[in-house]
């Protein structure tokens, strides 16, 4: 009877060890798939004069930056013409404004967490200090 308890005890444990050791693997899983990343190339605008009235590029630039200091949130625009925002501070990065960039980060919908920035300033790809983000 003590061996029967004892065994029926192991048992119990072994299959407690295969739930979390299972369940590790499927967290882990997900983990990964989250963190999946995609890179969004084009140029960064400042969302309330793009999104309002389209307007970007060269000539637009100072109002982008001063958008962006003020807390507007800046955006992509890939060769395509779709527009994601990205989720980040953007007066902490507000002086890269009306720039080329290519932006890495998980893409959700048509919103960019950027992990990782470079910006085409005068010819030369230059990679951005981000703000750290709270995840």
């Amino acid at each position: 009877m003590k061996r029967g308890i004892a065994v029926s005890g192991m048992l119990a444990l072994v299959a407690l060890a295969f739930v979390l050791v299972s369940s590790l693997a499927v967290a882990a899983e997900k983990a990964e798939m989250k963190m999946k990343t995609d890179v969004v190339k084009g140029e960064l605008v400042d969302s309330r004069c793009y999104l309002g009235q389209g307007k970007r590029g060269p000539d637009h630039t100072k109002c982008a930056i001063a958008c962006a200091k003020d807390g507007l949130p800046l955006g992509i625009v890939d060769a395509k013409g779709k527009y994601y925002t990205l989720v980040i501070q953007s007066s902490q990065i507000a002086d890269v404004a009306g720039l080329d960039a290519e932006v890495e980060g998980m893409l959700k919908g048509d919103s960019i967490i950027p992990t990782k920035m470079k910006v085409n300033k005068g010819g030369t790809w230059t990679e951005v200090k981000l703000p750290e983000q709270m995840m």
